[in-house]
């Protein structure tokens, strides 16, 4: 059994060991202390006004038709086809306005997001036959587009059914978001360190 425990010891670390050892040198546990004190403090405060623009009306209503402004339309989209779209999709984010973050994600929805509306979509659009066009990895009508300034553009057709759009939004929301958080604020840091803010690092 004591040979079996200094071989043991003496085993080579592996490269995820040596790597999880460099990590934990690096950290500067006085700027973690910090770090970790000022996010407690950001936590508290987003608790005591969580909910504040869902439950007040006129913030509510501001946020809403800042995200509408955000609304393109192609050339295509005839102007009643407009209105009704934008009908639709006020109704549709106030409907589900948790289920898509709209408070939490604000600034992403007022400031990042622009939403393009196209013309309707030439084939047919039942349940079942858009199931098999996803199946096949054809045109849906729908696109996601992330640009190089963390700006994102996702096209809708005109003709989008509600249930459809959510399922879309919901299935992209958060992944964008976190994508261009973590670009923004860790400049593209990968690995360990990708999870935790550089400033707790040592030079």
């Amino acid at each position: 059994a004591l040979n079996d425990s200094r071989r043991r010891k003496k085993r080579p670390k592996t490269a995820w060991e040596a790597s999880r050892e460099r990590f934990w040198r690096r950290i500067d546990w006085k700027k973690f202390d910090q770090v970790y004190r000022e996010a407690l403090h950001d936590a508290q405060a987003h608790a005591m006004t969580r909910h504040k623009i869902r439950d007040t009306p006129a913030l509510r209503h501001r946020l809403l038709a800042k995200i509408l402004s955000n609304i393109q339309f192609r050339d295509t989209v005839l102007p009643l086809e407009r209105l009704v779209a934008y009908r639709r999709l006020l109704r549709l984010l106030d409907d589900h306005f948790e289920e898509l973050y709209l408070e939490d994600f604000g600034k992403y929805w007022e400031e990042q997001l622009t939403l393009v509306v196209t013309e309707s979509r030439p084939y047919n659009t039942s349940l079942s036959a858009m199931r098999k066009r996803r199946q096949r990895n054809m045109e849906t009508g729908y696109s996601f587009t992330i640009h190089h300034d963390n700006q994102v553009t996702v096209t809708i057709p005109v003709d989008f059914e509600n249930d459809e759009l959510l399922q879309e939004l919901t299935r992209n929301i958060i992944d964008f978001v976190e994508w261009t958080s973590n670009q923004e604020e860790l400049g593209g840091v990968g690995g360990l360190e990708g999870i935790y803010s550089s400033v707790i690092f040592t030079k």
